[in-house]
């Protein structure tokens, strides 16, 4: 009879604690928002855009323009869930025009109707962030030092969806290469690539 008491005691604490194990998992998951509010990524800690074609010194190059853009950056800003906030983004961008631009028009700058689109996925803590998707409508370029660009330029707009959707995003990148950099590359086979540095920023809010 002892026996059987202990093994029954046994039974029951083993399937106390398996029941408490589940409760303790299915507690320990983290929440998954479609973030509303605003947030506010700083320079970017890595990034780089590849050109195809290539930006030719004053000849203009026929069809689009292909500009291909991955950034890391690091965030903060709120969710709608005071338990989860952002904390840093991996961005990718791609930026199509059919303008017959060349490195004159990018060195000096000025706005550029585009196509540009842009995913984030975001690191966030206490939880996950979904993904957010901005179509920027124009660039427009400045000369510097440093040279950058700006997005949406002027005329244009951006169109937020998935977490933000609905909020204003302006995005501002900052070239690391110096002029006279860019301008052997002109010179040269074409400007096919750009490096960006700090101090660049990407704003989204209500």
């Amino acid at each position: 009879m002892r026996r059987i008491l202990v093994a029954g005691m046994a039974v029951a604490l083993g399937a106390g604690g398996l029941v408490a194990g589940a409760a303790t998992a299915a507690g320990a998951s983290k929440p998954v928002v479609t973030a509303v509010g605003s947030v506010t990524c700083g320079a970017p800690g890595s990034g780089k855009a590849k050109i195809s074609p290539p930006y030719l010194a004053t000849t203009p190059q026929p069809g689009t323009r292909t500009v291909s853009s991955k950034f890391k950056s690091t965030c903060s800003g709120t969710t709608g869930n005071p338990l989860v906030t952002p904390t840093s983004a991996k961005i990718s961008g791609v930026s199509m025009s059919s303008a017959a631009t060349t490195c004159v028009d990018l060195l000096v700058g000025g706005e550029t109707p585009t196509s540009t689109t842009v995913d984030i996925k975001w690191k966030a803590s206490g939880g996950k962030i979904n993904p957010t998707h901005i179509v920027f409508t124009s660039i427009n370029g400045f000369s510097g030092p440093p040279s950058g660009f700006v997005l949406p330029g002027p005329t244009g707009v951006a169109t937020v969806t998935g977490s933000y959707a609905g909020d204003t995003a302006v995005s501002t990148v900052l070239v690391a290469d110096a002029q006279a950099t860019l301008q052997a590359a002109c010179l040269g086979k074409g400007l096919k690539k750009l490096n960006f540095s700090s101090g660049g920023s990407l704003v989204i809010h209500p």
